[in-house]
Formats: C-alpha cells, structure tokens, sequence
C-alpha cells in the first residue's frame, strides 16, 4: 500500500495540472472513444493497475483486482479508483 500511495497522488497532482487546458465536456473524440471501447474490452470494472516510470501500460503490477468507477474522468482519459485506495489512474495502466 506504501508504495501505491505516492504514485496515485502523483497521478492525482498530474489530473488536476492536465485540466488547466482541457477541451470541454461535449467534444468526442477518437481518442476518448478508443479508451472506452479499451475499458470495456478489459473489464475494469474489475482490473491489474500497472505502472511504469516512462508510463508504458506493461509495467511492473502494483495491484490486482483493483475496482475502478464506471464513470470515466477527463474524456475517458483518466479512471476513478474506488476500492482499497481513492484517486486518478491514467486509463493507459489498465490491463
């Protein structure tokens, strides 16, 4: 748990910069479709959070079975988590 902490603050810290610039709500884009159609191909509801320095989806495992929010963050770029830990996770880390 000690070393996922750090890493979903970063995460968090990073969501709240990343929004400074960000496009409103209503534009789609291919990008935020092909993270949904991602999320639904990976069951995240229920999913492997990994993580990478440089950011690569197959990073090393840091939690098994974490549940996420339905509900994208960010036009589907950035995921809720729900349990055991709270916060933003890059949808690129999931499965």
């Amino acid at each position: 748990m000690d070393k996922v902490r750090p890493f979903l603050v970063a995460v968090s810290a990073l969501a709240a910069l990343t929004g400074v610039g960000a496009v409103g709500a209503g534009t789609a884009s291919a990008e935020a479709f092909s993270v949904q159609e991602a999320r639904t191909l990976c069951y995240a509801n229920d999913v492997d959070v990994r993580y990478s320095p440089g950011g690569s989806p197959t990073g090393r495992l840091v939690y098994r079975n974490q549940s996420v929010n339905v509900i994208d963050h960010r036009d589907g770029v950035w995921w809720q988590i729900n349990s055991p830990y709270s916060g933003y996770v890059l949808a690129a880390y999931f499965c």
